[in-house]
């Protein structure tokens, strides 16, 4: 259809109302992509997921601004013009029964631009079919069981003998009709000295390629034969339900093998994650004793220099054996506590001896590594930190470290009150597991700046 082709067609509001009754779901969806319809809380990929009721109001709300009336239905056509143009109404109203490809709304929008005269004529009939929710085009044209049933057939006829050559060509018994169709004589003589089998394809081949000989049969024979060829077709579509049978059984076999695949791998995949993130923090923990150690030894090697150092003073002087004795004994001791603290540091990762208690609500490995039992302990809500000191015994002897991570200023001002209330010796600290351990070892090693200051 030309543009100067629509210049004399009416398309008023009813019509375009009678066309969105007609859409379905996916036409409402095509509408919105191919107009750019925005709908609220939806990106374009996840329109198939709107609510039908949600997405008919916002393209019909929208589209009117974007489209007149005619364009918007002549976009909705613009597959169907090349197969449907310039066929008479009769013959497209019956073409259109038979396309499955065709929407209700293309075949209303496409009948409106190209057949508006015959629309306006049967208008009030077309509004009664649509409200009926039967076709619009139901008692459109009136014509006998016939003509009905010739117009249908003709119009189908080409797409079965397209149909009809596929299936022929792919027939399992195709290579034991060479003999019986290479013969030079007519059909009817060929039948006439041998009949061949039925359920092997002959008779639905003759009815594809021998038109123009069984044509002129009578009406009988033609019956017969078309009797045959349709014995041929149900003995082939059961040889192919079965066979499609089997494929799909197969299918869903390798479908089972292929999900229980996937699950075994999925879970393998689980255990070397969980595997790999395990050998990791075990290897990191290695690296920080080895580092550690390495440190205590290097320690140990400036004492034992000294000890040297005294060693030979002693040799060199009687009148210093005492003094030099005294520090002998001293440097020895000393060489035990680094002795002793290298080996506790080869069996655990605790930092401190004070006694104190940090309080968290929020459960961190670092904790557990650096603080023994006495030390740390882990809550579930800020609501339990004050129950928790009431029940503990000399609280009063104790400094307390509140991990305020977690914990929002309504809680931390209540905690404050009830710790300054019992005049207890508290901190508040914060800033994630790293920096509370490292400000519990600027406390405890001496770093008193902010001491005054209870947040910590």
């Amino acid at each position: 259809m030309k543009s100067e082709d629509i210049i004399d067609i009416i398309v008023d509001d009813q019509t375009v109302t009678d066309f969105f009754e007609l859409c379905s779901h996916q036409d409402f969806i095509n509408l919105a992509m191919r107009n750019n319809i925005k709908i609220p809380g939806f990106m374009a990929k996840n329109y198939y997921k709107v609510p039908l009721p949600l997405l008919k109001n916002n393209v019909i709300k929208q589209i009117k601004k974007k489209k007149s009336q005619i364009n918007l239905l002549k976009d909705h056509i613009n597959v169907l013009l090349k197969q449907y143009k310039d066929l008479d109404v009769e013959v497209f109203l019956h073409k259109i029964q038979l396309d499955q490809e065709i929407s209700d709304s293309q075949a209303f929008a496409f009948f409106v631009l190209n057949y508006n005269h015959d629309f306006f004529e049967n208008r009030e009939l077309i509004e009664q079919n649509i409200a009926n929710h039967n076709t619009f085009y139901k008692s459109v044209i009136n014509e006998s069981f016939v003509d009905i049933i010739q117009s249908m057939a003709q119009i189908s006829n080409k797409k079965f003998q397209t149909q009809l050559n596929s299936l022929l060509n792919d027939h399992p018994m195709k290579n034991e009709w060479t003999s019986f169709f290479e013969q030079a004589n007519s059909l009817k003589e060929r039948l006439d000295s041998e009949f061949p089998k039925v359920n092997e394809g002959y008779y639905l081949k003759i009815v594809c390629d021998c038109v123009n000989e069984y044509s002129k049969w009578s009406v009988s024979e033609r019956e017969a034969l078309f009797q045959l060829a349709l014995q041929d077709a149900t003995f082939l579509s059961d040889y192919y339900r079965v066979s499609c049978n089997e494929l799909i059984t197969q299918k869903e076999v390798q479908k089972k093998d292929i999900e229980r695949l996937t699950r075994k791998i999925k879970k393998q995949n689980k255990v070397l994650s969980d595997t790999q993130v395990d050998l990791e923090e075990k290897q990191k923990k290695i690296n920080e004793l080895s580092s550690e150690i390495e440190e205590r030894e290097n320690e140990n090697k400036d004492l034992e220099k000294t000890v040297n150092k005294y060693l030979s003073e002693l040799n060199e002087s009687a009148k210093k054996t005492k003094m030099l004795e005294q520090d002998l004994e001293i440097s020895m001791a000393k060489m035990e506590n680094i002795e002793n603290e290298r080996d506790r540091v080869k069996g655990s990762l605790k930092l401190f001896t004070e006694d104190f208690l940090l309080i968290s609500i929020i459960d961190k490995k670092l904790f557990n590594q650096c603080l023994n039992d006495s030390q740390y302990v882990l809550l579930n809500n800020p609501e339990d930190i004050i129950a928790k000191v009431e029940e503990m015994k000399n609280v009063d002897e104790k400094i307390l470290f509140i991990n305020t991570d977690g914990i929002n200023s309504k809680f931390q001002f209540k905690i404050e009150k009830y710790l300054i209330g019992n005049s207890l010796n508290y901190r508040f600290i914060s800033g994630g597991p790293n920096r509370v351990i490292r400000k519990l070892i600027y406390f405890f090693e001496g770093d008193k700046i902010n001491e005054i200051d209870k947040t910590y």
